[in-house]
């Protein structure tokens, strides 16, 4: 059904500092497109798929910043530090995280060359939910809503991806010569 699937976080991952965190979930799913390794081309293409400007609406509407093409371009080209809702906490030549603050939510993108398919790429997404630290001396954990929508939000991050790569290859990113 999916073209994308699950996977074990890439080694250097900015999202595996939350693996071992009390009470936190966090996830990685992948796919493989042709192409060469750009992050920017992958920003652009995951938050300007047809199923992401429907979240956009959705976040504009309730009032969580712009999310319009021209601030997916700003946060794609470092031109901006924030996108909505998220501001961005890391990044580098091939991966973002990025935080919802006071919530959390975390949201990773990453592009690396693939080890199964020459010419292709990698593009990853992964999400991390961190529950606050507790000072009484009480587990961490997420509360029920996080946990009783797990399902769902592996169903929407398969399809968030397999949107994005969809949209990679009508692009038709190529892999960069020297």
């Amino acid at each position: 059904m999916f073209k994308s699937r699950q996977s074990p976080l890439p080694e250097g991952s900015f999202l595996a500092r939350y693996l071992d965190r009390e009470g936190a979930y966090t996830d990685c799913f992948r796919v493989d497109v042709p192409g060469g390794p750009d992050l920017p081309a992958y920003i652009e293409t995951f938050f300007d798929s047809w199923v992401f400007r429907l979240e956009r609406r959705v976040l504009t509407l309730a009032g969580k910043g712009p999310a319009t093409r021209k601030t997916v371009e700003a946060l794609a080209h470092q031109d901006a530090q924030r996108f909505a809702a998220w501001i961005v906490r890391e990044r580098d030549d091939s991966q973002i995280l990025m935080e919802v603050p006071r919530t959390p939510i975390r949201t990773w993108l990453r592009v690396l060359p693939s080890d199964e398919q020459p010419g292709h790429v990698r593009l990853y997404f992964g999400s991390a939910l961190v529950p606050p630290h507790r000072t009484d001396g009480a587990p961490a954990r997420l509360g029920p809503l996080f946990r009783w929508t797990t399902g769902l939000h592996k169903l929407y991050s398969h399809i968030l991806l397999d949107a994005a790569a969809r949209d990679w290859k009508r692009s038709a990113v190529t892999p960069q010569t020297t």
